[in-house]
Formats: C-alpha cells, structure tokens, sequence
C-alpha cells in the first residue's frame, strides 16, 4: 500500500532507534516479518502504541488458541478451571480490538473470579459513581 504523496505504508515495522544531535533527524524501521531495516530521514517521530501478544509459556499451559490469543467465554474464563484471561491477549466472538475492551473485560474477569472464590459475592459488587467520593462525602 501507498500513501498519497507516494510513500509506502510500512506495516509491521517498529522504529527501533531515533537519530540526531539535539533533535530527531532520522529513524530507523525494523520490519518484523523480514527483520530488515531501513533507515529514513525525518524530522519528528509521533508515537503510537500497540502490540505482538506473545504467550511465551503460557502457550504451554493447555489453553485453547485461536492463534496467538488464548479463547475466552462471555465471563473471561478460560478452557482450564479457574483461570481467567482479558485485555489484549484474547480471544471472544464479538470482540472488537480495542484497548478500552480491554479495560471492561479486565472487570469481568474480577468479578467473576471472586465469585469462584466467594460464591456467595455478588457479580458487579457496585459501580464507582456509587463510591462516597463522587459524591462529595
């Protein structure tokens, strides 16, 4: 793919070092699938953030994959009892790949192992506008 003023559109690169002397003047490009780089001149670098999941041994554990994400039910647990997974690194139908997802599935996942450690707690014990704090007590 190219950009409109003709530059190519450099997916799986990360910029692995910034050169110049007291500002940016280059950067260079590590392309992860070839593990190439190039070098290109620039005068500013804009960052931003993202990700290759990397199970590492927890690909040894026995979790059902769907690639590199390990699969997860509605309530975040996994295929093994009592683990739960959430954020980046899983796998559901429906899910969009949004950092804010991550967030959300990151509660439920709370919520629902404290039930397994405590079955008589509530799921959703309370929400934070509920706190004493947002409301001026």
């Amino acid at each position: 793919m190219v950009r409109e003023d003709g530059e190519p559109l450099r997916l799986c690169h990360e910029v692995s070092e910034i050169r110049g002397d007291g500002k940016v003047e280059s950067a260079v490009l590590f392309d992860n699938r070839t593990e190439e780089t190039v070098t290109m001149e620039r005068d500013a670098v804009l960052a931003f953030l993202g990700l290759k999941p990397d199970l590492g041994p927890i690909r040894s554990w026995g979790t059902a994959l769907n690639r590199n994400r390990i699969i997860v039910s509605q309530l975040m647990e996994t295929n093994l009892a009592g683990i739960c997974a959430a954020g980046d690194i899983v796998h559901h139908e429906g899910k969009p790949g949004l950092t804010a997802t991550g967030f959300s599935e990151a509660a439920i996942a709370v919520d629902n192992a404290v039930r397994r450690v405590d079955p008589t707690a509530r799921v959703a014990p309370g929400r934070s506008t509920n706190l004493k704090i947002f409301k001026g007590e």
